[in-house]
């Protein structure tokens, strides 16, 4: 394995990605850095962390023979396979927030950005980015998060956690080609955050519904039954509140 260590650097994802393009780089090249200038998350969103305290970082899988179309598998596996390495220090509270963050209880405790490089309409490979509040006891700023020092996993070696969440990631990544969808959707439903309760959500234009996740399809689209109905949404047209 390739572990390319970083004081600081903007993104650990464009990092992978730049190296990538000036050179052959080994399936699950890993790229992490002490302090992320300007890490991103979901919706463009900026990924706030408190420099040396958490851990940021990004990995590369090379993918042979997944059509497009097929990509949200990618992205189910990645937060089952940080879920699963977690689950070391964690042993239960853990849920994944449609489409990709990571849960202790109602709280954010990570979050995952998947990039796909893609040629015509197959995957070549995937930069994934991910950042796992680990330290860090102040979120003054960010009310809604946590760490897993706030939630009692008791974390004394930064590089012994990187090297369990990227062992994880490559179980649940082999052969993922391969792998039927419906067999990891299930998986991704049982730990997915409030499957099957009726909760709050609000569209783009400010328009609030009650309704129950029900489903996800191979889009990566989130099923909603709401009003004996049920559609589809994406991440553009949906937000979760509670």
């Amino acid at each position: 394995m390739t572990l390319i260590k970083l004081d600081s650097v903007a993104s650990t994802n464009d990092y992978l990605k730049e190296l990538c393009k000036s050179q052959p780089c080994e399936d699950f090249t890993v790229v992490v850095a002490q302090t992320q200038t300007q890490g991103r998350g979901q919706r463009d969103r900026v990924w706030e962390s408190e420099p040396n305290k958490n851990l940021t970082f990004s990995v590369l899988k090379n993918i042979e023979k997944m059509p497009l179309k097929d990509q949200f598998k990618l992205n189910m596996a990645v937060c089952l396979g940080i879920i699963e390495g977690l689950s070391r220090w964690q042993h239960s509270g853990l849920k994944i927030k449609w489409p990709n963050d990571i849960l202790f209880g109602d709280k954010k405790l990570g979050g995952i950005l998947v990039e796909n490089v893609v040629t015509g309409q197959v995957l070549k490979n995937c930069v994934i980015g991910i950042g796992i509040n680990v330290n860090q006891i102040d979120f003054s700023r960010l009310p809604n998060a946590t760490s897993l020092a706030l939630s009692g996993g008791n974390i004394n070696s930064m590089d012994q956690l990187l090297e369990e969440l990227r062992l994880s990631l490559k179980h649940r990544l082999a052969s993922i080609e391969d792998q039927p969808f419906d067999q990891i959707k299930s998986d991704y439903l049982k730990v997915l955050y409030r499957f099957g309760v009726l909760s709050k959500f609000q569209t783009p234009e400010g328009h609030f519904f009650n309704a129950v996740i029900s489903d996800v399809n191979p889009a990566g689209q989130l099923e909603l039954t709401h009003d004996n109905k049920s559609s589809f949404y994406d991440l553009k047209s949906v937000k979760m509140i509670y």
